[in-house]
């Protein structure tokens, strides 16, 4: 019933919900904290299924624990990281880590696609509040390891490090999103062609030369990620390099990076941006000098050039 939950917050008052049941034999059964929430998330999403009018809407998840974040993971994509990350946890720490992926994972799975969960530490209240207004998590997850924020580590021994300062701010908070289910495609024809050309266009914002680029893919394609229902994509090619013996032949070039506007501001570039690294250590890339998402490249480059006296701009990672 949350008819008492919707009366106190019509009234301004937050609701303390306490963690008890009545079974079919009327008794009082006590409940864990987490299995009431999950009962809340999984009522509020049958009501708002049969258009009640009592149905609550619930965005944000806010776990305050005493270790905060889950450590070097700023964001997490639950649908495609939750298991190699429960498996990675180590410490006295583990138990409670486990603990917040578990309520998260079957939390957001009753609630809206564009909800989140925030887990961080009691002393880090000033982190809800910069999450609140941001939606965002403290750093970008695809950011290169010397520029992400390290915790418990001497700033000395950072210094130059891939000719990189890096920060030495603690990791206050996780954003835990639903998310998206990653896949990589090594042919062509395991792509959804229609779906794949609608997001490019979409989000470069212009018709795209679909037979003709369909053909050039066909000669060079090396393998494509779709987060989603095709809500980004990486596709990437391999390109000749032109140069002499013993370099390499062909590179892998990143041909087209695309991110459904629809899907803004879930972290969607930051996740396909990721695997694209975990699949391919070394890749080069190139974006006209004026490009606004120029500077976002920079950040996750290890080098860049200008193109001779054109207006593009080479970029690299390795």
């Amino acid at each position: 019933d949350m008819r008492p939950i919707k009366a106190a917050l019509a009234l301004n008052h937050i609701p303390l919900v306490a963690p008890c049941a009545i079974t079919t034999t009327d008794r009082w059964q006590m409940l864990t904290a987490d299995a009431a929430l999950v009962a809340v998330a999984r009522q509020s999403a049958l009501m708002a299924a049969q258009s009640a009018d009592d149905a609550l809407s619930f965005h944000k998840l806010i776990l305050i624990n005493e270790y905060g974040g889950l450590p070097r993971h700023a964001l997490i994509n639950i649908a495609d990281e939750v298991a190699s990350i429960r498996a990675s946890l180590t410490g006295p720490s583990r138990h409670a880590h486990c603990r917040t992926l578990w309520l998260a994972e079957h939390t957001l799975a009753h609630l809206p696609g564009t909800a989140s969960a925030l887990a961080v530490a009691a002393q880090h209240s000033s982190a809800i509040l910069a999450n609140a207004i941001t939606e965002k998590p403290e750093w970008s997850p695809s950011l290169p390891e010397a520029l992400k924020p390290a915790q418990a580590i001497d700033t000395t021994m950072m210094l130059g490090l891939n000719h990189r300062q890096r920060h030495t701010t603690p990791i206050n908070y996780t954003v835990l999103r639903r998310g998206m289910e990653l896949r990589f495609h090594a042919r062509l024809d395991e792509l959804d062609r229609s779906a794949l050309f609608t997001l490019l266009e979409q989000s470069f914002g212009r018709r795209l030369m679909a037979d003709q680029y369909w053909r050039r893919l066909a000669r060079h394609h090396a393998g494509t990620i779709v987060a989603g229902d095709y809500q980004g994509a990486a596709i990437m090619t391999n390109e000749p390099t032109g140069l002499p013996s013993p370099a390499p032949a062909s590179m892998t070039y990143l041909d087209k990076f695309a991110v459904s506007p629809r899907s803004q501001g879930l972290g969607v570039a930051d996740i396909v941006w990721h695997r694209m690294q975990q699949v391919y250590p070394v890749v080069t890339w190139r974006s006209r000098a004026d490009n606004g998402v120029n500077g976002w490249y920079f950040d996750r480059a290890d080098g860049h050039l200008r193109v001779g006296q054109t207006n593009w701009v080479a970029f690299w990672y390795d």
